[in-house]
Order: C-alpha cells, then structure tokens, then sequence
C-alpha cells in the first residue's frame, strides 16, 4: 500500500513543473522590511503570486483574512481527519547577497541546485507545500477529511501576530501540523522560544563639559549589563541544553555631540525552554536588575515566540517518520533547535507540529543561499505523502 502511494506521487509530481515554481517565487522578492507583516509587497506576493499559482491549479477555496494570510482548504470538510499546513512569505533581506532574487541553477558537487534568497529557508518548502496541495487537490475524492494550508505573512519576525489571525479567522483545529521551514528535510521535534526584554535606563542630560551636573544613562546601562552577565537562569533540556540570556541592541539619547545621555535603551533576548514562562523570565532580570539609584529603570516584555516540544510518539513525528522512511528509504533525521517560529503557538492551541521542510539551515541568511533539487523534489513527495496518507478513507 505505502509503495503504491509513493509510485502514485512520483508519477504524480513533476520534476520541472516543481522547480520552475520554486524559481518564481524566488523572483518575487518578499524580504523582511522595518513594515514587517504590514508590507505591500509581501502581501502582494501572497495575494497576487500564491494566489495566481493556486488559481492556476484549480485549487479552489482560497481565502485572505484581515492582516493578509492565505488560508485555503482541500478535501472533505465534513469528514474525520483535518492536518495543517504552515508556509511562510517573508524572507531574510537580500542582505549583500548578490543578484538573490535572480532565481537560477547551479551546479553543487555535481548535482543541480536553486539559488535565491529564502529558497533554502521558506520559499523551498512553500514550493513543496503548493505541490502537495496540487497533488491532494486531484485526488480529494479519496479523502476523509481535508488540508488546511496557510500562508502566513511572518517569517522572520519573531512574534505569533500573523498565525494568531489565521487561528482566529478559521478557528483552526486540526489532528497535527507542520511548519514549513528548511529543516534539511528533517524532523525539527522541539525548539527553544524566545521573548524579546527592552531595557530603559532614564538619567540626566547636561553638556559633557560639565558631566558633574548629569545622570549618565550609559553609565546605568553598564551597570545593568553587568548584573545580567552575573544571573542565573534555571533549567536544562537534555536535547536544547540551557536557556540563554544575551544583549542584541543599545541606542542611547539625545542624539546629540557633546551631551551627557539621559535614556539608553537595551534589548535582550531571553531564550526559553519548553514549559518556561515568558512572564516569569521577564520578572527575574526585573528582579536581578533592582534598584540601581539614582537612575531609574523601566523593564518591558517584547514579543515572543513560545517554545515547543511533541513527544516522539506524536502523531505528527510517527506519521513524518513513515514517509521519510518510504521516500527516502532510510530512517528519519531527528533533531532539537535553538530557533523558533510558530510550532510552539501551534501546540499550545493543541495541534501538535513539528518544523519540517527541504533546505539546509546552514544556508539561511548567507550571501548563497541554495537548495539541492533533489531534495526539493524529496521535500515535496514527503508533505504529499505525508497528507493522503492520513487523510485517505
């Protein structure tokens, strides 16, 4: 039966048709700007691009919430089984990488490659999840339930705004989902999370010729940067290891030569592990910061992006490690990541998922980022086999 399927999908899935797909999306450049979900252009390349693709496959069904998400149905709704598809619009900018949204092959070690910008991280497994839903899309008659896919307009923002409203325009529910992101066609099974600390420290602002008469901010920035070097954060993962504390931003103010600074702003990025609490951990570097007179200190929670963990007997792990194990021949890649997105939001509105798509993370944001073909094409048959597997009466 497995056999059959995977003969069924091969035959079913065109080599040619998938990477000439994956190269215009490629040349729809989607990057990340300071507008992040808010973006014409990345809301252009889901409404206009994503949707024409679709459109052009006759996949019908196809919806944009309030913000801009893509959410489109295939199958039988009024039946048992319901999986969930997550791919992503916005990329890395292009950063100083050259020509990334040139969308061409190369050649790797002998073997034909794509390269452009986000192929390896989102628009790799965009491209496989369109052709897996092309694919249950042809044979929805078979089925006994359906295939939610959604595109969503995050990426690279580190906040679940985008996959919030998605949630709330459907009111999603669904048996497991996969979060399509470049995972080297492994199974990401956990991740850290990760919320966002703003620090501000209010002094004093004088002429530096005079610094007797000021309240330096940058001088109380130093002693609260300091004291977190010195905190001790509790917990450890057998797989993630320890949560992590590290400064990733300061801007002092006025902007001004020759003044002794009366506001300095620090972020920090405070990294969870699955079962912390982002309000817990914004509350200890609250605490281990204290009273530092005469400056006064204001500590805020930014965005967050929760950690996530499925056991190994989850539907979701049992059912990819099947067809890794029939496409590929071999057992699957398991592994844990320091990195988030929105697997974590995912099992917390109970529908367990996993990260799970083609494209190495060791390419993601570099100046050449590239995705084998083969495993492009490998990526593809495994969300397709993936899906009818389940779904099939």
């Amino acid at each position: 039966m497995a056999n059959k399927i995977v003969a069924e999908i091969e035959k079913g899935i065109n080599e040619k048709d998938l990477v000439d797909l994956a190269l215009r999306l490629v040349r729809k450049p989607s990057p990340q700007t300071d507008k992040l979900e808010y973006d014409p252009q990345i809301k252009a390349f889901i409404s206009k691009i994503v949707v024409d693709e679709l459109k052009a496959r006759n996949i019908e069904n196809i919806d944009l919430d309030a913000m801009g998400n893509l959410v489109c149905r295939v199958g039988n709704p009024n039946g048992g089984k319901k999986v969930f598809f997550l791919a992503y619009a916005m990329t890395h900018p292009a950063s100083s990488m050259v020509d990334p949204f040139k969308g061409e092959i190369i050649e790797v070690n002998g073997k034909k490659a794509i390269r452009g910008r986000g192929i390896s991280e989102q628009k790799g497994s965009l491209t496989a999840m369109i052709a897996a839903l092309d694919f249950v899309n042809h044979h929805r008659e078979q089925l006994d339930g359906e295939l939610v896919f959604a595109v969503s307009l995050a990426g690279e923002t580190g906040r679940h705004d985008a996959i919030d409203s998605i949630r709330k325009f459907t009111g999603l529910k669904a048996d497991f989902g996969v979060v399509g992101i470049g995972t080297d066609n492994g199974i990401c099974q956990g991740n850290k999370g990760r919320v966002d600390v703003e620090i501000i420290v209010y002094g004093k602002s004088c002429h530096s010729s005079t610094p007797e008469k000021g309240i330096n901010a940058i001088e109380g920035a130093c002693e609260i940067i300091k004291k977190l070097k010195e905190i001790e954060l509790e917990g450890n993962h057998p797989k993630l290891g320890k949560p992590t504390l590290v400064s990733t931003s300061i801007k002092s103010f006025p902007d001004a030569t020759h003044t002794i600074q009366n506001e300095c702003h620090i972020i920090y990025d405070r990294r969870l592990l699955p079962g912390d609490d982002p309000e817990a951990a914004v509350e200890q570097i609250r605490q281990a910061i204290g009273d530092i007179s005469p400056y006064k200190v204001e500590v805020h929670r930014g965005s967050v992006t929760l950690p996530s963990e499925v056991p190994g007997d989850s539907v979701v792990v049992v059912g990819l490690k099947e067809a890794i194990r029939e496409v590929y021949g071999k057992s699957a890649k398991i592994f844990y990541s320091n990195s988030a997105i929105d697997a974590g939001y995912l099992n917390k509105h109970n529908i367990p998922a996993v990260m799970f798509g083609p494209g190495n993370m060791e390419f993601w944001h570099t100046d050449n980022e590239i995705l084998l073909i083969e495993d492009l094409l490998k990526g593809a048959y495994i969300y397709t086999y993936l899906s009818i597997k389940y779904l099939k009466k």
